[in-house]
């Protein structure tokens, strides 16, 4: 009832009425996550325990599974020299929606969340998440409630990520906002020697 008075409304006024948005390609947005990227890490929580990291690269490789899955194994360069990272595997769900599950770089299961591709950006939550590796040394918390949001363009990819941290008894320690950018690079860059 409340959507027809809307709609009603809106045609009083002489609005345009709103229309549906078509479904994005959610498969060609992933593939753009693929190739070699300049890569910096930043996450702001309480001046203490900030990360800052630039300048370093990072290959994203990715092979399509024998159940549809599209995965890619992240490979960083630091030194000239190559390094497993993370694993992300991607799988489409009813409704237009994507499944995101990550795993690190001994294979740990790590996070999983979905949702929908809105103008290049998939937005989705992933309460209860293991510590990052960047705070693997700290006992103050022991989950990352996680909020990501990915923005994929020609260019590259931006990972921002609002964060709540929580002990073992779920209650808030602190809040960390991040941001994990990736620029397409030349593929030279992401030889390592070793």
């Amino acid at each position: 009832m409340k959507s027809l008075k809307l709609l009603s409304l809106v045609a009083f006024c002489g609005l345009p009425m709103p229309r549906a948005r078509a479904a994005e390609n959610g498969e060609a947005l992933i593939q753009k996550m693929a190739g070699c990227f300049a890569v910096s890490y930043r996450f702001v929580e309480d001046g203490t325990h900030d990360v800052d990291i630039h300048g370093s690269f990072e290959e994203i490789e990715n092979t399509r599974a024998a159940d549809g899955a599209l995965i890619f194994q992240h490979a960083g360069i630091l030194n000239n020299k190559k390094f497993r990272h993370l694993k992300e595997e991607w799988r489409a769900l009813p409704g237009d929606f994507w499944e995101q599950k990550v795993f690190g770089p001994s294979g740990a299961f790590r996070y999983e969340c979905h949702g929908r591709f809105e103008n290049g950006q998939l937005r989705c939550l992933a309460p209860a998440s293991p510590k990052p590796v960047r705070d693997r040394e700290r006992k103050d918390y022991a989950t990352l409630d996680r909020e990501n949001t990915i923005q994929i363009t020609d260019k590259g990819w931006v990972q921002s990520e609002r964060n709540i941290k929580r002990d073992a008894q779920g209650l808030e320690v602190s809040r960390e906002v991040g941001w994990v950018e990736y620029r397409k690079s030349e593929k030279a860059n992401c030889a390592a020697t070793e």
